[in-house]
C-alpha cells in the first residue's frame, strides 16, 4: 500500500477502576478502506513507556495507565501515522 492512499481507523476505550487509581485503553485498528483487522499496529501512549500491538483480530489492551488525558499514536509501515487526544 502507498503511504499516502493508506489511512488507519483507530477505535479505543478508556475504562477507568477508581478502587486501583489505574486505567485501561484498549481498542480495535482498522483499514480505514477495507475494514480490515490489522495486526501488528504499534499503539504508544505518547510521553510514557505504556504502549502495545494489535493482535490477529487488531485488538490492543495498555493497562495500568494513570487515569488523565493522553495522546496515543499508531503506526504501521505502510500507513501514516495517526495521533488522537482523549
Amino acid at each position: 500500500m502507498s503511504t499516502k492512499a493508506a489511512a488507519l481507523v483507530v477505535l479505543f476505550f478508556f475504562a477507568g477502576y477508581a478502587h486501583a487509581q489505574q486505567a485501561t485503553i484498549s481498542g480495535t485498528i482498522t483499514d480505514a478502506k477495507t475494514g480490515e483487522s490489522l495486526i501488528g499496529v504499534n499503539v504508544l501512549v505518547k510521553g510514557t513507556y505504556y504502549g502495545a500491538a494489535t493482535g490477529v483480530n487488531g485488538k490492543y489492551t495498555i493497562r495500568e495507565v494513570n487515569p488523565g488525558e493522553y495522546t496515543i499514536v499508531v503506526s504501521l509501515i505502510g500507513y501514516k501515522k495517526i495521533q488522537k487526544t482523549g
